[in-house]
């Protein structure tokens, strides 16, 4: 199917906590910032976003989405924590999972059983900045070749990271082949550090901790895309 703008990304994107304690995710379609955007510019959209999603899912889903037929004129990628991995088990590494040969998003916090709390232990043992800049310039990267002969495209990023050491810019081939510079942080550049942009935290609801941007937010994330991102122009 075709539609004019794409998106994809983290709880960000999907609008986390939106929803609330009643758990209506009609309002949190209706009030994220991918809706506000079509609405106020009546272009069609897909939303794909994932909540807990790391780089390497915004990138692998991007790839599924076009190759399941659909395009696109223009897609807006928000990028996520870099020290968020994916890994595909051939066991089960959740408690409540039944599947086999499965993509698992990785880091703190999330619900294992013990072999994938081991393999949790693993990587936060071998994760530094500097290789968790590296995969994030190796997806960025392959965004870009992916969608250079698709469409047009943005990109967002949650916040700004730790900073790498000198030698990296010095080594690292994926970032010095990147192109889509400067990225817009929707934490810092778009919102302020204000609690009236977020959501309010709501006790014994551990998925409504407070930390994603509220209907306020989700306008303002819109309004800013589009005043400016050049497709809107």
């Amino acid at each position: 199917m075709h539609y004019n703008l794409l998106f994809n990304g983290c709880s960000f994107t999907e609008g986390a906590e939106l929803e609330g304690i009643a758990e209506d995710y009609e309002h949190q379609r209706l009030h994220r910032f991918s809706h506000l955007v079509s609405e106020k510019t009546g272009l069609t959209y897909a939303n794909i976003s994932k909540s807990g999603a790391s780089n390497d899912k915004i990138l692998r889903t991007t790839v599924e989405w076009f190759e399941e037929g659909n395009t696109c004129d223009h897609a807006i990628i928000q990028w996520t924590s870099r020290k968020r991995v994916e890994y595909l088990s051939e066991t089960i590494l959740k408690p409540d999972t039944t599947k086999l040969s499965k993509y698992y998003n990785i880091y703190p916090y999330q619900t294992f059983n013990q072999l994938g709390k081991s393999i949790l232990e693993s990587f936060i043992h071998i994760q530094n900045d500097s290789n968790d800049q590296n995969n994030e310039d190796r997806c960025m990267y392959w965004m870009e070749k992916l969608l250079k002969d698709k469409c047009s495209f943005d990109y967002l990023k949650l916040g700004k990271e730790s900073k790498v050491i000198d030698e990296y810019y010095k080594l690292a081939s994926y970032h010095k082949h990147r192109t889509k510079f400067p990225i817009t942080y929707i934490e810092g550049d778009i919102l302020p550090k204000n609690i009236i942009f977020y959501c309010r935290r709501i006790e014994g609801y551990p998925n409504l901790s407070g930390g994603h941007p509220n209907a306020l937010g989700h306008r303002r994330i819109a309004d800013y895309i589009i005043n400016n991102f050049d497709y809107f122009q």
